[in-house]
């Protein structure tokens, strides 16, 4: 989903601010007369509202009342923008410029309402302009409510322009200025809204969340239902982007469902579409039209025509997935029309990348591809670049339909655009949102590279879709070689998280500006000596650092379409397109069902061997000793250990095997310095949580009973590693405040053995339960290590949010954010019994001088060969080696 800024709140703000008049100065116009004009803009209903105002404004008029002849005006002209009559706006703020005469407060506020002017043409740079200059008389004039006005309006071109760090500075000062005055809790809650528009655009979906939880607190405080239901709308964006689809749908039916109740059309027309487009990211073109066509029934009635032009082309959208192309065509040539009469820059381009694929569909190639250029171009004059980034997507499409070799070249330049779009931003989790919802032009990068005969480049095309964030945040805590940038990076690291800690709204906004300062200098460092700072590898980069002799590195690239597998060894490369992405999927999801039920060994390994017969024999593996796996897509919820070839034996009882997020990631870690460490070992088993009573081989997981194998396992291992150099911290000595005073930096070895409470959908919330406290992500991430490896034998540790392009982020990627070399998780939930015989072993022959590679294999390979219970997957392979080995 992808709501416009503002969409949900200005309309409450124009209403609110208006009604008060400013607070410096005596009031503009006459609220109380206009106030049933109001009235009908608040519930959507903009063609009475203008005729409303018309009148109030021309009986003023007749009574010569300059003043409120003005103001009325000013409104009626505001209304026809927010309808997307912008030609009658445009005549009308003619005669509203004519009426303000030389008084500077009622030139300021005509100003405000004509920078949305062009800000809905297109004009970005324009409005931008207009806006600052609104907000300097607003300074001039002591009107704080022209301020608020002023930066609100600022912050919606800065924010299409791409320059997000600008628009969320803007709408900051909207909000202190709102909470300042004060103004009343609704309008404060509206600008807690459009910050966390802003937020959200700079991927930083915690602090966006906080602040839609201010607004809903505001609106609940002043029994606001609507504005509740408005930060609902907002939050449905937030949910959306961080993976949580689902919630997303649920936050937008419930505000939706109280404005069918209180039949307010603007607000359901725009839900309506935000639903639209959710079903659509899913796949559910059935439901998308139906909302889609609500939407399109509602804006008629109100006359907000840019609502009409979305739900047209999310019609179209619609249409083109259940396999209808004309009609599809006809419903987004309706968009386009729309949007090239009114000038809605943005709109004129969405419409028409939706055509080239309707086009393309018919058939009609050449058409398809006119009608993307005529899209780059538009886009180009925008200059907002993640419209310029779909145009120049499509583009790339129409190339490819039409087998043009300069298809992969047209995909090459979108991810371009698009990574300087993220190199914008500062380092920290606010990059991670920027690529993931955009993933389809690397695939389309991917495919035609393919296509063209070129693996090598596709390669080099999938890594740089993987483990960005990853790969600087490991270069900042020092597990790369130093870049030349890296001291400028340390410092935007550690000001981004003394902004993320600070308490004080001074002191945020002191580091925000700061952050801002440093990520440009950041950037243009970057783009002076490219080759400094941590960049994705080719496969000719990686292979005399990752592929000795004897090693082969397996990846995936899981698209929306098709699965892409690389075989690389050090002297040969192989590229094959797996399948379909749908079909595969069924594979990867049977595998995963038998090997984790321990019951019936026919089933699992039937499963096994469907799984290697379509996702790793195309690819003509050799017999290299020890494999590399960056997984893709589902594939990170599997062990392909559990694979079964012609030997009839499972992949991990033969071979070395380590996953990463990507092949760069093992790289940098493999060109590492060797840590040193002044301890060997840090052991924690089986902390008190006083959270009732478990059978004798409970589950590390749901439950949190007592671990008494965790304790046994954590005292076994302690013991192992006494004499080197071990601390153990079982039962209530083991708490956090504990652990950290131990100085974990300074341990080869970090081992956990209790319960964890991991989440797919709000990596947040993922943590590893001690005696007094959780060990959250953020906690982990913070930590600065050196350790070989961190063993986490606890419930699904492995598992996490699975962010498109950056991988699972769970515990394991917290770790070697951190500083780790090398994470060894859990798949699902493991027995404790189980658990901490695997463990044991395992470290007995880490203890013995084996890699954890080899140790890993040496243990599977024993369970495999006892026969009894442990020879099922379920108790071996739940255990995989992420990082070093």
């Amino acid at each position: 989903m992808n709501v416009p800024r503002g969409a949900m709140t200005a309309g409450l703000l124009a209403v609110a601010a208006c009604g008060r008049g400013p607070s410096s100065a005596a009031p503009i116009g006459d609220t109380v007369a206009y106030r049933p004009a109001r009235l009908l803009v608040s519930s959507g209903r903009f063609a009475p509202a203008a005729v409303a105002y018309a009148r109030i404004r021309d009986s003023f008029a007749a009574a010569g009342d300059s003043a409120n002849q003005w103001f009325g005006q000013l409104w009626w002209s505001e209304t026809m923008v927010r309808a997307g009559r912008l030609d009658s706006a445009a005549a009308g703020l003619a005669v509203t410029w004519r009426l303000a005469g030389s008084d500077p407060r009622r030139a300021g506020w005509t100003t405000v309402t004509e920078s949305k002017l062009f800000e809905r043409r297109g004009l970005l740079d324009s409005a931008i302009a207009l806006a600052r200059g609104a907000a300097e008389a607003s300074h001039r004039t002591g009107d704080r409510e022209l301020g608020v006005f002023a930066y609100d309006a600022l912050g919606t071109p800065l924010s299409r322009r791409g320059r997000y760090r600008e628009a969320l500075a803007a709408d900051s000062t909207s909000l202190s200025l709102r909470r300042a005055i004060p103004l009343s809790p609704r309008v404060i809650g509206g600008g807690w809204n459009e910050v966390a528009i802003g937020y959200r655009h700079l991927g930083r979906y915690d602090e966006g969340e906080a602040a839609l939880r201010n607004s809903y607190a505001l609106a609940d405080q002043a029994h606001d239902t609507l504005a509740m239901s408005i930060a609902l709308g907002n939050l449905a964006s937030v949910r959306d982007d961080t993976g949580d689809r689902d919630g997303a749908i649920a936050a937008l039916l419930q505000a939706n469902q109280y404005f069918e109740a209180i039949q307010h059309r603007r607000f359901l027309a725009e839900t309506n579409n935000d639903l639209a487009g959710l079903y659509l990211g899913g796949a559910k073109p059935g439901p998308a039209e139906a909302h889609a066509s609500r939407a399109l029934a509602l804006a008629r009635l109100t006359g907000n025509r840019a609502v009409e032009i979305v739900a047209y082309e999310h019609i179209g959208r619609a249409r083109l997935m259940l396999g209808l192309p004309r009609e599809a065509a006809d419903s987004l040539r309706k968009a386009q029309g729309l949007a090239d009469s009114l000038g809605f820059g943005a709109e004129r381009v969405s419409s028409r990348t939706g055509l080239v694929d309707a086009t393309i569909a018919l058939g009609d190639r050449p058409a398809a591809l006119r009608l993307a250029e005529q899209a780059v171009r538009i886009a180009d004059s925008l200059g907002d670049p993640a419209i310029q980034f779909s145009a120049l997507e499509a583009r790339a499409r129409a190339l490819e339909a039409r087998r043009h070799p300069g298809a992969a070249a047209a995909f090459g330049a979108a991810l371009d655009l698009l990574e300087s779009l993220r190199g914008r931003l500062a380092l920290g989790d606010l990059r991670m949102g920027v690529a993931a919802p955009r993933l389809s032009a690397y695939e389309g990068a991917v495919r035609t590279l393919l296509a063209a005969g070129r693996p090598l480049e596709a390669f080099r095309v999938a890594e740089r879709a993987r483990a960005r964030l990853l790969l600087e945040v490991m270069a900042v805590h020092g597990v790369a070689p130093a870049p030349a940038e890296a001291s400028l990076r340390q410092r935007l690291w550690e000001t981004h998280e003394a902004r993320d800690a600070a308490s004080d709204s001074a002191t945020r906004a002191r580091l925000d500006a700061e952050v801002s300062r440093l990520a440009d200098s950041l950037a243009r460092q970057e783009a002076a000596a490219p080759l400094g700072s941590p960049r994705p590898m080719g496969a000719e980069e990686i292979r005399p650092v990752l592929l000795p002799p004897g090693r082969a590195l397996l990846a995936f690239f899981w698209g929306e379409r098709q699965v892409v597998g690389w075989w690389v060894t050090r002297d040969t490369m192989r590229a094959v397109v797996l399948g379909s992405a749908d079909s595969l999927s069924r594979t990867v999801d049977f595998l995963l069902g038998s090997i984790t039920r321990p019951a019936g060994d026919t089933l699992w390994r039937a499963a096994a061997r469907r799984a290697y017969r379509e996702l790793v024999a195309p690819l003509a593996p050799d017999a290299s000793e020890e494999i590399l796996i960056v997984p893709d897509g589902p594939l990170h919820r599997v062990p392909l250990e559990t694979l079964m070839d012609a030997t009839d034996r499972p992949w991990g009882a033969g071979r070395l095997m380590r996953y990463g997020p990507s092949a760069s990631v093992l790289a940098m870690l493999a060109r590492a310095a060797p840590p040193r460490w002044s301890r060997a070992l840090l052991a924690v088993g089986n902390p008190s949580l006083d959270r009732g009573r478990s059978g004798r081989d409970s589950l590390r997981g749901p439950g949190f009973g007592p671990l008494p194998y965790a304790e046994r396992e954590a005292r076994a291992i302690h013991a192992l590693f006494e004499k080197e150099g071990a601390e153990l911290l079982v039962g209530g000595r083991a708490t956090v405040r504990r652990w950290r005073e131990l100085d974990p930096g300074r341990y080869r070895f970090l081992h956990f053995a209790l319960h964890a409470r991991a989440s797919d959908r709000e990596s947040g919330r993922s943590a590893l339960l001690f005696a007094d406290q959780p060990l959250l992500l953020s906690d982990i991430r913070r930590l600065r290590l050196n350790a070989e490896l961190v063993t986490l034998s606890a419930c699904e540790t492995a598992v996490g949010r699975w962010v498109r392009g950056e991988g699972v982020v769970g515990m394991q990627y917290a770790f070697l954010s951190a500083g780790a070399r090398g994470a060894l998780v859990t798949l699902w939930r493991v027995p404790d019994r189980a658990a901490a015989e695997f463990s044991e072993a395992f470290y007995a022959e880490v203890k013995r001088g084996s890699s954890a590679a080899e140790a890993l294999r040496k243990v599977r390979a024993e369970w495999i060969a006892a026969g009894d219970e442990r020879a099922h997957p379920s108790r071996w392979a739940g255990f995989v080696l992420v990082g070093g080995g």
